[in-house]
């Protein structure tokens, strides 16, 4: 036996070739017995028999007792065990799939005796083509037929099954190789669940990735922590890769050994093998030291559960209060209207009942926390239309607070559909609430632009009686404000306010003609500009102005009814795709995934999207006719 230990680095030196590295040793912990039983998968590399004659073992220094040592090719039930982890996606279809299966019959092939296999093949699920087995026929079977290909990666789902495969087994000495292309795509195992759970079981991890337009070797090399990766630039290599891995894996020994360690205490065990130079270590702590600290991990994946999301929640939430602070301290600069209204210009001191809506906007500014946010956007033309809209739209809520809400609200659809969706493009739909907002403000615009064009021609009927009994233009508009109610009472007290501080009647009568959107009132604005330089029958012409009023109200009544089919079938035509896309999703995502998983599937949805959205605008053309 000693001559035979001797002899043993002359036979490595003999069957190395020239310039080869010296065997090397490597040890990792493998699963199965608690302690006081330790178990360790032992490899030689390049392969050697061994066994308990020519392998010792020792923790801190001290030889330990009752050591067994088993190889693949003579172990029993349980002991050795792989499971091949294939990707079955679409992008593998065609040559990589073909060499994919290829090198899985390769892998088993170099597999010994007594070495169980499993399979698992993914895309958007995951399912088990071949459970643990040692029987050829059924290996052969499983491993003669690529598997059915689908959309989606979830790879972190199909590896946390191949662990669960191997544990529910009862394997020792168990291991998971990979192939896969790509980045995981909406698996519900998280990266660190995956490795935290095979490092509990003592699974080894082997992945090789195949690269292709999909690639992420950063997703893929995370996985193997206690095992190998290596990457294919090519499906034809991808068999002397798995090759090599069958055999390492066949060549692998199981080393058991009862610890005479203390409870709590910090253990290095040394291997090492007559004739190998070099030695294996590892160490570990002793249970029962004291209680074990839990170690939470996010279970979340993609970005939403990366330490990127985090810091960019943190950093807008800090940036908020930040900015509420400031509006908090700040001084605030008191608007135009205010100090208008300070003297008189908004037609003394009318009763809350009877303040303007520009007053009733300039109080619900007074004061609060977001006036700084608001004071760099003032002088912004498109800020004060905006206000402007709120102002005819008798919308009370300010701008700022309208903005601030929409833009929270919309982070946080955004945040929620990311996390609760089955497919995280779905965010984007988040998008509609902007939309959504702008969409109700402009329909109570129109509201009260229709009430003030459907009063007009009765306004001005008032007007001219009052003409007729000896008032003035502005005298008779004075008693208009008196009788008229709805949006025409605050526009027309506008028109009486601006003249008392000079402002000529024909420009405040077309700036609310603007305001109202109404090509009528540019009439009375030209019945002043004659009353006041030639004079003349001024009631007449306002009674064949309201005429013509009337005569246009019953045209546009007459086109809107023309036109409701159209615009009933623009909201359906612009919601069904969304209401369709959203309630498929939430039904059946694996049906819908392709749109989602693949290059292919997101160019149809921006296309499709960019169809629906000109498929509205131009219905909208075809129906909105301005009479």
């Amino acid at each position: 036996m000693r001559g035979l230990r001797a002899t043993i680095p002359a036979l490595l030196a003999l069957l190395l070739p020239a310039g080869a590295s010296a065997a090397q040793l490597s040890m990792v912990e493998a699963g199965g017995p608690e302690f006081p039983d330790r178990s360790y998968v032992l490899q030689v590399d390049p392969p050697v028999a061994l066994d308990e004659r020519v392998v010792g073992v020792r923790e801190n220094g001290e030889p330990v007792q009752g050591l067994e040592v088993s190889s693949a090719s003579d172990s029993g039930a349980g002991e050795f065990g792989s499971v091949l982890v294939v990707d079955a996606s679409l992008s593998v279809k065609g040559e990589a799939i073909a060499a994919a299966m290829k090198a899985a019959r390769a892998f088993a092939a170099h597999r010994a005796s007594g070495q169980q296999l499993g399979v698992i093949a993914f895309n958007s699920g995951h399912d088990a083509v071949l459970p643990l087995t040692t029987d050829e026929s059924a290996i052969e079977k499983a491993l003669s037929r690529p598997p059915r290909l689908a959309a989606g990666t979830h790879l972190y789902d199909a590896v946390a099954a191949a662990v669960s495969l191997l544990g529910d087994g009862g394997v020792d000495a168990g291991s998971v190789v990979v192939l896969s292309d790509g980045a995981d795509t909406g698996s519900e195992a998280s990266e660190e669940a995956v490795v935290r759970e095979a490092a509990v079981t003592g699974v080894r991890i082997f992945v090789v990735g195949l690269e292709s337009g999909h690639f992420d070797p950063g997703q893929l090399s995370g996985l193997t922590r206690a095992g190998e990766y290596a990457t294919a630039t090519d499906p034809r290599n991808l068999e002397p890769i798995f090759s090599r891995f069958g055999a390492q894996r066949a060549s692998e020994h199981l080393i058991r050994y009862r610890s005479s360690a203390a409870a709590g205490e910090r253990v290095t065990v040394e291997a090492r093998v007559d004739g190998v130079p070099g030695r294996a270590r590892t160490s570990y702590e002793a249970p029962g030291g004291g209680p074990p600290v839990a170690v939470e991990s996010a279970d979340a994946s993609g970005f939403w559960g990366s330490t990127k999301a985090m810091v960019g929640v943190a950093l807008l939430i800090a940036l908020l209060i930040g900015a509420a602070v400031l509006a908090a301290i700040g001084p605030r600069r008191e608007s135009v209207v205010e100090r208008l209204a300070r003297f008189g210009v908004i037609g003394g001191d009318p009763g809350p009942e009877q303040a303007l809506p520009a007053r009733r906007d300039a109080g619900a500014r007074a004061g609060g926390p977001l006036a700084a946010i608001e004071r760099p956007l003032e002088g912004r033309d498109w800020w004060q239309r905006f206000e402007e809209s709120l102002d005819v739209a008798e919308i009370e809520v300010s701008a700022i607070k309208i903005v601030v809400a929409t833009v929270v609200a919309t982070l946080l659809a955004i945040v929620l559909i990311a996390v609760l969706a089955p497919f995280p493009l779905l965010a984007f739909l988040a998008l509609l609430i902007p939309v959504a907002v702008r969409a109700v403000i402009d329909r109570k615009l129109r509201a009260v632009r229709e009430r003030f064009a459907e009063d007009l021609a009765d306004n001005l009927q008032v007007v001219a009686s009052a003409i007729r009994v000896g008032h003035s233009m502005v005298g008779a508009l004075a008693v208009l404000v008196e009788e008229a109610t709805g949006p025409a009472r605050d526009e027309f007290r506008r028109i009486v306010a601006a003249e008392r501080v000079g402002v000529p009647l024909e420009d405040s009568i077309r700036e609310v003609a603007r305001r109202m959107a109404s090509r009528d009132m540019e009439q009375l604005a030209l019945v002043a500009i004659i009353q006041r330089e030639t004079g003349g029958n001024t009631a007449e012409i306002i009674d064949r102005a309201v005429e013509t009023i009337r005569e246009r109200a019953e045209l546009r009544r007459m086109m809107s009814s023309l036109t409701a089919q159209g615009r009933l079938s623009r909201g359906i035509v612009t919601a069904l795709p969304l209401v369709l896309l959203a309630a498929i999703s939430l039904i059946n995502p694996s049906y819908i995934a392709p749109l989602f998983n693949t290059s292919g599937g997101q160019i149809m949805l921006l296309i499709g999207g960019t169809l629906v959205l000109a498929g509205s605008l131009a219905i909208k053309r075809i129906v909105d006719v301005r009479v």
